[in-house]
């Protein structure tokens, strides 16, 4: 949504539309609360800005507790816009509180549409088969599709066959799966679970665990070492949730322990043996054992 929206390079300030600023961004996880001040609170040669500051649900309490404070009496010379999900911090009347919906509604995707793009040609049967097809539209997926519809016209039946799917991550998701996995939700991982796992064969799924506890087992190493920002660079396809918070539960050693139980699985598999294996894997790292894997 805010990269959508960042590509409207200016917004207009006032009812005139007179003055106008642009947009820049911060990163509140990596930057310290004293550098964001300072941004803040300097203009060069009276330029306005409009900053997003990232990252402000990421923050530890204390920290955003005095993000929180400092925001409340904040009096320019530039815009700060920011995304929370507690409610501590819009106390204030001095914000402009904008509530996203869990989901997009039919009306709310043209008004959307009219926002972004004021001369689209929103085509019902496009509409239709949208939401006809996915119950459940997030703000981010409305924003993406707009860029696509934009630009179907007449071949929306070919979109709708060759590509929707690929762009809505449909309730069964491996990212899902994965988010519950490392939280350790073993009610909700094995619901969805039940349902995922006959679309692959086992050799795909070991494949797929294996890749995630290497690759989480290296941003709990950098995490540790070098930090969260540097840890992030190696977050390619580890959950939003892992990458927040749930790294935290998980040591190195207990992360490559399980890596090597699916390396073994993996090899008594290709020899011809039939094993229960992966489904001991997920018994025992959702009930918290992960560093006693073993046949």
């Amino acid at each position: 949504m805010m990269d959508r929206l960042a590509t409207k390079s200016t917004v207009s300030e006032g009812a005139s539309g007179g003055n106008r600023f642009q947009i820049a961004s911060i990163d509140a996880e990596v930057t310290k609360l004293s550098d964001l001040k300072a941004h803040l609170e300097v203009s060069f040669l009276g330029n306005r800005l409009l900053y997003w500051i990232k990252g402000v649900t990421e923050l530890p309490n204390a920290v955003k507790k005095a993000w929180a404070s400092y925001s409340k009496t904040y009096q320019g010379p530039h815009c700060i816009v920011f995304f929370d999900e507690s409610h501590a911090v819009v106390s204030s009347s001095e914000y402009l509180v904008v509530e996203i919906p869990e989901s997009v509604s039919v009306f709310l995707y043209k008004q959307l549409a009219q926002f972004f793009y004021p001369t689209i040609l929103l085509d019902s049967f496009f509409l239709h088969a949208l939401f006809e097809r996915q119950l459940k539209v997030s703000l981010d997926e409305a924003c993406m599709i707009l860029g696509y519809h934009r630009v179907v016209g007449r071949n929306s039946d070919a979109f709708f066959k060759d590509w929707c799917g690929k762009l809505l991550i449909p309730e069964k998701s491996l990212f899902t799966l994965s988010q519950y996995f490392f939280a350790q939700q073993p009610k909700s991982f094995f619901k969805l679970w039940k349902n995922c796992y006959n679309d692959y064969p086992d050799e795909f799924w070991i494949a797929y665990w294996s890749e995630l506890m290497w690759q989480s087992s290296l941003f709990v190493m950098r995490a540790h070492n070098l930090g969260i920002a540097e840890a992030k660079k190696v977050s390619y396809r580890l959950p939003f949730s892992f990458i927040n918070k749930d790294w935290q539960r998980y040591s190195v050693e207990s992360l490559t322990s399980a890596h090597q139980f699916l390396y073994t699985l993996d090899y008594t598999l290709k020899h011809g043996e039939h094993s229960f294996g992966l489904e001991l894997f997920f018994h025992k790292f959702l009930r918290g054992k992960v560093s006693s894997y073993s046949f």
